[in-house]
């Protein structure tokens, strides 16, 4: 457990889950326990690195019923990191809670890092959900709040410019904040490439839209940022006199959308989550009849 955190918190690879396994087969998940849970939750930190959603998310909900009921910083950590997963896969209404509860939790404990973690993941619930002006005010607080990475101070600016753009439709206002954020952010970003060539293509400045739709591509994207690029390109690449490229571009624009068909299946979250809960209440049940049990062999000695 303790190699896994150390590789994870340095940042080493992890190429996958084998090493922390072993400390979840040894400590199980029959029995509460600080260091079983802390092996689970590990085990959730690593397959978040290599994008198994589903068993992050099942390696999260099962380190957090083994945490002891005394609140710790892991078990908020834990929460949040949870509620990351339900954001990444749309699930808004589970992420919104889940995150506010770990808001709470960390508020409680004096976390101040944490809950500035979860302060900016909740508005990202907000702006995914269209609740375009309550997740403005948010980040506008954000940008001061110094327990909060200076990276994520800085996409902020990037957020500020998404809602500009899909909610006032202010161009201007929305370049003029992503230009700020791709200047201070520091290395070439696929995110801000592409939200700046969305504000292009909506002052209908199409040469400039092609050209930066092209350039997110070049950086390391994620799978909303590709698809949105690959969306925009066939159309452009026509209208510029690419038609060699429009082929080449639909493909990967139908390749992005199987991806995102399989990664944001909400239906495979909610039969996990069942599952769990299933198999949490067998283990409380068994745990009852384990007590009823020994209440009545303790009669019986005591007869």
């Amino acid at each position: 457990v303790l190699r896994t955190q150390a590789d994870y918190k340095n940042y080493n690879d992890i190429p996958d889950d084998g090493l922390i396994s072993q400390a979840c087969n040894y400590y199980g998940s029959d029995q509460k326990g600080y260091h079983a849970a802390m092996a689970w939750y590990s085990r959730g930190c690593v397959l978040s690195l290599t994008d198994d959603d589903l068993g992050a998310i099942s390696s999260y909900l099962t380190a957090r019923d083994l945490f002891p009921d005394t609140l710790n910083r892991y078990y908020v950590i834990c929460e949040h990191n949870l509620g990351k997963q339900y954001l990444a896969r749309h699930l808004y209404s589970e992420s919104r809670s889940i995150l506010e509860l770990s808001l709470k939790n960390a508020q409680t404990i004096g976390d101040h890092v944490i809950a500035a973690y979860s302060r900016y993941n909740v508005p990202l619930v907000d702006l995914y959900g269209e609740r375009f002006e309550k997740a403005e005010t948010a980040f506008g607080q954000l940008a001061g709040n110094t327990y909060l990475p200076e990276l994520l101070r800085t996409e902020t600016i990037l957020q500020l410019a998404k809602i500009h753009l899909h909610h006032y439709g202010d161009t201007d206002k929305a370049l003029h904040y992503v230009n700020r954020y791709i200047n201070e952010v520091g290395f070439a970003s696929g995110a801000g490439y592409t939200i700046k060539a969305d504000a292009f293509y909506a002052a209908g400045m199409y040469d400039s839209a092609y050209y930066y739709y092209q350039r997110s591509l070049e950086c390391e994207t994620d799978l909303s940022t590709e698809s949105n690029s690959y969306s925009r390109l066939p159309e452009l690449s026509l209208m510029f006199g690419h038609e060699d490229r429009t082929a080449y571009y639909i493909g990967k624009y139908k390749d992005c959308l199987e991806r995102q068909k399989e990664r944001y299946n909400q239906d495979s979250v909610f039969a996990l989550n069942l599952r769990h809960n299933l198999e949490k209440t067998e283990m409380l049940n068994k745990e009852v009849r384990k007590r009823y049990l020994i209440l009545f062999i303790s009669l019986v000695v005591i007869l």
